[in-house]
């Protein structure tokens, strides 16, 4: 056991005392010490070079899907309800520990135009945004994205399913 510690120290360290080419050194990893006037190689020489990449453990997530914050036909405006509930929102963000993302998803009902529903969908998200940023949470934790009427969670055909449709669904990913 000893004699292989020492055959193995004899490998990786090594005395280099005849006077190495350029190329020599290149092929040999050779540490030369920046402060020695001449460059000559220093006495210490690296035999063998290998990268190894050291994989993090992986993370464990969890997706959490909050109460949908509800608008009113045609608007992007929040109301005393859904600030209610975006309050508690801050105070769940900031309780919990873990924190990676919070995704913002606007949507609408199918009423009105695609274009002018991805738009809406849009300011939707951008008015719980910014709400939230004025409550102090980070900007860095927001994604943000509208999806107009291609995510409905209820029917459309009646009066309360296009009111739940006209909605920004909230989700926080937290590490565990």
């Amino acid at each position: 056991m000893i004699f292989a510690f020492l055959l193995l120290s004899a490998l990786i360290i090594t005395e280099y005392t005849a006077q190495p080419t350029q190329q020599h050194i290149a092929d040999q990893h050779t540490i030369i010490d920046s402060k020695q006037k001449d460059k000559t190689p220093a006495k210490v020489q690296i035999v063998s070079m290998k990268s190894a990449t050291v994989q993090p453990p992986e993370k464990q997530f969890e997706f959490i899907t909050l109460t949908p914050i509800l608008f009113d036909f045609d608007q992007s405006k929040l109301h005393t309800p859904s600030k209610k509930s975006l309050d508690k929102v801050v105070a769940l963000i900031s309780a919990t520990r873990g924190v990676e993302r919070l995704f913002i998803e606007g949507n609408t009902d199918h009423i009105g135009g695609v274009n002018y529903n991805d738009q809406l969908s849009d300011l939707r998200a951008t008015s719980v945004k910014k709400y939230l940023l004025e409550k102090g949470v980070p900007e860095t934790l927001f994604a943000e994205s509208g999806y107009g009427e291609m995510r409905p969670i209820d029917e459309y055909w009646t009066r309360n399913g296009k009111q739940r449709n006209r909605h920004v669904s909230l989700h926080m990913l937290v590490s565990k």
